[in-house]
């Protein structure tokens, strides 16, 4: 054993006793001084050793703090989704190499495609409306619009006018027949029209027997009911029955329900008569005129074409549904978990149709390409004599009689308390690790001046 060996073992042998399995601080500061120290009187071989464990340029000096720490990969992240839902697919396993943007993970999304289906005809719908709003306005719309104006006018012209001849010749004539109805009625029923009506009311009892007896001849046969003989019957006594009805009617003559509705049409006809002879009133002529001015006023309108204002607001619209579609794309793309960085899966124990919650984690991913210390146990009477970009020297527990260097990246400038100590965490980069670490592997840190 070399003497650089033996002092490497003495160093683990101070640090184990008192039954403890890992170094404490006290120890590994003690095991670093005397490995230093051999190292320093040169002892036989000592030359030998040191170039067999010591990082290539690493220099000698007396270290001032020593730390416990983990070794870390250079990139590490717990990955989780925005949202949560039922896990349908599994895409890769712990250990595969992935790279930036490959899929991970992927939830449920059937809602998600539907809400993005529904945004995206929103969002076409919108732009169609804008479309329409900034067309100009077609011949057809035009033609309508100059009809409605042409119509207007000419009631208005017939309003100033007054009524015809002819019209007051159909009123008078609409009157009489009126006039004549209700004559009649009060005259009550003539004797040849009961007469009819009776003669029609003998005929369809006839038939009724007729279509009876037919009948009786096949009553006992199967689907009587819908034989042509049970129809003959069937529609020989509905006519019977308005036969019954009229012939009573006449007899009766007419109600006075009759006769009220027969005057109030004559007292109807009156009153048109009387209006077509008077011709149109102030009223109606002023009503006419503004019907003529709405009706100019749309065609106006419609040969300008859409407002600034109105082709804006159907702009807004689309501006709205298009948001609308980037929300349901950005929460689509969320049910989907992607690599941020290429690095290899560390940690994965998920099963399909698993519910996940949003935020919580559900594998972690990590750059190995490389190795980084971490240490949070310097305490703030440590802290004051480590600075970044600091030389260090790192043994591993898993691989003894190996040192390595590194430098301070990073400290963090706020402290955590721990057992009611005051501490922070130190990040050390290694230059030139040991190709046998592995993730979350203990370590000793010696800052000094090297």
């Amino acid at each position: 054993m070399s003497c650089g060996e033996r002092k490497m073992t003495e160093r683990y042998d101070i640090a184990r006793t008192g039954g403890g399995a890992r170094l404490t601080r006290i120890g590994r500061a003690l095991g670093a001084l005397i490995m230093l120290a051999g190292v320093a009187t040169g002892c036989a071989g000592g030359a030998q050793a040191a170039a067999a464990v010591a990082t290539p340029g690493l220099a000698e000096a007396q270290p001032v703090v020593s730390a416990e720490a983990y070794v870390h990969p250079l990139r590490e992240v717990d990955l989780a989704f925005k949202r949560g839902g039922t896990l349908s697919e599994v895409l890769v396993k712990e250990g595969d190499r992935v790279q930036a943007g490959q899929p991970l993970l992927r939830l449920e999304d059937a809602d998600l495609q539907t809400a993005l289906a529904v945004a995206q005809a929103t969002l076409a719908q919108a732009q169609a409306t804008v479309a329409q709003t900034s067309a100009a306005p077609r011949d057809a719309q035009i033609a309508s619009g100059q009809a409605d104006v042409d119509r207007a006018s000419a009631a208005l012209a017939q309003a100033k006018v007054g009524p015809t001849q002819e019209q007051i010749g159909v009123a008078e004539a609409h009157l009489r027949t009126l006039e004549a109805q209700l004559a009649a009625s009060l005259a009550g029923t003539r004797p040849e029209t009961l007469a009819a009506s009776q003669a029609d009311l003998l005929q369809a009892e006839a038939a009724v027997r007729s279509a009876q007896a037919a009948y009786d001849k096949i009553a006992f046969t199967p689907d009587v009911a819908a034989s042509p003989e049970a129809l003959a019957l069937q529609d020989a006594t509905l006519k019977l029955a308005a036969a019954k009805a009229d012939y009573a009617a006449l007899q009766n003559g007419p109600t006075q329900t009759d006769v009220d509705v027969l005057r109030a049409q004559v007292a109807e006809g009156q009153a048109a008569l009387a209006q077509a002879e008077a011709g149109s009133t102030p009223e109606e002529i002023a009503q006419a005129q503004a019907s003529l001015a709405g009706a100019q006023s749309q065609l106006a309108l419609t040969k300008a074409g859409a407002r600034r204002e109105d082709i804006a607001v159907s702009e807004a619209g689309v501006l709205v549904a298009q948001a609308g579609v980037d929300q349901a794309r950005a929460a689509l793309a969320d049910a989907t978990l992607v690599a941020p960085f290429a690095g290899t899966i560390g940690a994965l124990d998920l099963q399909v149709g698993q519910y996940i919650a949003p935020g919580a984690t559900v594998l972690s991913l990590a750059d190995m390409s490389g190795w980084r210390l971490l240490t949070d146990n310097l305490t703030e009477k440590d802290v004051v004599q480590v600075a970044e970009g600091q030389a260090v020297q790192v043994t591993v527990d898993a691989l003894p009689g190996v040192i390595m260097g590194g430098k301070v990246t990073h400290i963090k400038p706020r402290s955590e308390t721990k057992a009611g100590d005051v501490t922070y965490t130190v990040e050390v980069a290694l230059p030139h690790p040991d190709p046998r670490l592995r993730w979350g592997m203990t370590a000793s840190v010696q800052f000094g001046k090297y």
